[in-house]
C-alpha cells in the first residue's frame, strides 16, 4: 500500500519535472528530478519492507 503512494508521488513528480524542462526552468526541473529520485527510492525501500514482511 505504501508503495503504491510513493509510486503516485513519483509519477506526479516527474510530470513536473517534465512540465519545469519545457519552461527552461533548470532550478525547478533539478528540483523535480530529485523529488523523483526521493520517491523512487522511498518506494523501493516500501517494497522490500512488504516483501520482507511476508518472507518472517
Amino acid at each position: 500500500m505504501k508503495a503504491s503512494i510513493y509510486l503516485v508521488l513519483e509519477a506526479v513528480a516527474f510530470i513536473g519535472s517534465v512540465i519545469a524542462f519545457s519552461t527552461n526552468s533548470i532550478e525547478y526541473t533539478a528540483l523535480m528530478i530529485s523529488f523523483v529520485a526521493l520517491f523512487g527510492t522511498r518506494r523501493l525501500e516500501a517494497k522490500l519492507e512488504e516483501e520482507n514482511k511476508w518472507m518472517n
